[in-house]
């Protein structure tokens, strides 16, 4: 595996376990549920923009129906530095974790779920 391969490969599991964990903080509810997320874009442009699209959808999670499904997008000012960037970046990803956390909150309340009841989301 190349260099840039192996960038990719661990930038891919940072961003899952930066959403799984933050998701994770974001729910104040037990849930039982998968989140799959389809990343379209990621990244800084060219104009000084940062770009998040996602598309994501809520399955139950002892199957396979489909309860919600979305699309956020998110961006804004860069900065002048890759801190700067990184930061806006980290603002994209905190617009698509509350996001799901809402809707994945309203879901359980809509179903019933109570606190005795386990807490469990992943992440796909």
């Amino acid at each position: 595996m190349g260099a840039a391969a192996q960038r990719i490969d661990q930038g891919e599991i940072s961003f899952e376990r930066s959403i799984d964990s933050t998701l994770v903080a974001h729910l104040r509810t037990k849930v039982d549920y998968q989140v799959e997320i389809d990343v379209q874009r990621f990244e800084t442009t060219s104009d000084g923009q940062t770009q998040l699209i996602a598309n994501w959808i809520i399955r139950d999670g002892p199957g396979s129906k489909i309860l919600y499904a979305s699309q956020t997008t998110a961006g804004g000012p860069a900065g002048p530095d890759g801190v700067s960037a990184s930061a806006a970046l980290s603002s994209d990803l905190a617009t698509l974790n509350k996001e799901i956390a809402s809707r994945v909150t309203e879901l359980a309340q809509h179903r019933g779920f109570n606190n005795s009841e386990h807490k469990s989301a992943s992440v796909l």
